[in-house]
């Protein structure tokens, strides 16, 4: 700042002087014809005069306030200025000591947080995000209404045979039911501040991704495990909507997958992926000790398979729990409404408090068309 206002005092000193050489050229000139100094330029030489005073007085204000730092200005010397000027040294030079000890000073100002700005990274370190498989090998279809509602067939007895020439057919039987599904309700809360949503709008985005996430969370969940009781969605491994598995005794975890694709494909279907706890797909990647299983070599695959079926780890699968099937056609997850975040401010006590109410929620209802052909159970007994 100081050289700054140097360097405009110059350039008015600079334009004075053009003033003043002009000043002299007109004095010269009314001197010349009048013989004497007009009013005018009496009043423009006073005016020159007080212009330089002006600039005098800033002038030695700048050189006052530098002589002021130079004089409070503290200059700090390096290690070797300090190690040369010292007493130890000059002893040694001078031959009184053959060797110098020196110790460097070191007067460093320790910083804190009204000395020194933190440096305040600007994304929230958030927790864990689960990767929601489930949702992935269903068919996902949309809905208006609060409740699906399809025909399914209940039974068929087919009696086809060849019949010889004139001679009665042979008659089938079909029974079908009407099925209900109702959309049911995901949804959770929570209170944040106004000064929050006015003033940290990266934190309250935050949360509004979170609560999202928490809703399709739950959804994963209860597409494995809801047992339609309540408000409850009816699940995969919900009864009536998969054919149970009974594992044997002696059967290691990839053996019983391996017979339940074998049950899936005698139902006439084809599976087209396993959902497993991570745990259980650990143990099975490293069943290095069953002979009977070749293994492929776990750098080599792209794309985690069992027996050739895709594997889905969660967990919302519990261990020792699995679910095997055509998940392409037996059920369909509906959306009626996709998750939702909306705030409001007459809630509760919120007005009294200054406070917002998030609220994040959806709709949503699973269909299972085919029990038939899905299996679970426990892998190992």
């Amino acid at each position: 700042m100081n050289a700054q206002l140097s360097e405009e005092v110059q350039a008015q000193i600079t334009a004075l002087d053009g003033e003043v050489k002009n000043f002299i050229n007109k004095t010269n000139e009314e001197v010349l014809a009048h013989g004497k100094l007009g009013t005018a330029n009496k009043e423009a030489l006073k005016s020159l005069e007080d212009k330089s005073e002006e600039l005098q007085a800033r002038l030695l204000d700048l050189e006052q306030k530098a002589t002021a730092l130079g004089d409070t200005g503290k200059k700090v010397k390096s290690a070797g200025e300090q190690f040369v000027s010292s007493a130890a040294f000059e002893a040694m030079k001078s031959g009184s000591a053959k060797s110098a000890k020196f110790e460097v000073q070191n007067n460093t100002i320790t910083g804190s947080d009204t000395t020194v700005a933190p440096d305040r990274q600007i994304p929230v370190v958030g927790g864990a995000v689960r990767r929601l498989r489930v949702q992935d090998v269903l068919p996902q279809g949309v809905t208006g209404s609060n409740a699906i509602e399809f025909t399914r067939e209940a039974t068929f007895t087919n009696s086809a045979a060849e019949a010889a020439e004139n001679t009665a057919k042979a008659e089938s039987a079909l029974t079908f039911s009407l099925v209900n599904v109702p959309v049911r309700t995901i949804a959770h809360w929570i209170k944040l501040s106004k000064q929050v949503i006015d003033d940290a709008p990266m934190l309250a985005s935050y949360v509004d991704g979170r609560m999202q996430y928490g809703v399709a969370l739950r959804l994963d969940n209860q597409l494995v495990n809801g047992d339609g009781t309540g408000a409850n969605i009816s699940g995969i491994l919900d009864a009536g909507n998969f054919t149970a598995f009974t594992s044997t005794a002696s059967d290691t975890a990839t053996v019983s997958l391996r017979k339940a694709i074998t049950q899936v494909q005698q139902a006439d279907y084809q599976p087209t992926a396993v959902i497993l706890n991570p745990a259980d797909v650990q143990a099975i990647d490293l069943d290095i000790e069953n002979t009977s299983v070749s293994l492929t070599s776990p750098r080599a695959q792209t794309l985690p398979t069992i027996w050739g079926v895709p594997i889905v780890a969660s967990n919302a699968i519990a261990s020792n729990t699995f679910a095997l099937g055509a998940f392409d056609m037996s059920s369909e997850l509906f959306i009626r409404s996709g998750v939702m975040v909306e705030l409001f401010e007459q809630d509760d006590t919120n007005a009294q408090s200054n406070l917002v109410t998030m609220r994040a929620e959806m709709r949503a209802a699973l269909a299972t068309y085919r029990a038939a052909s899905v299996v679970g159970g426990t892998l190992t007994s």
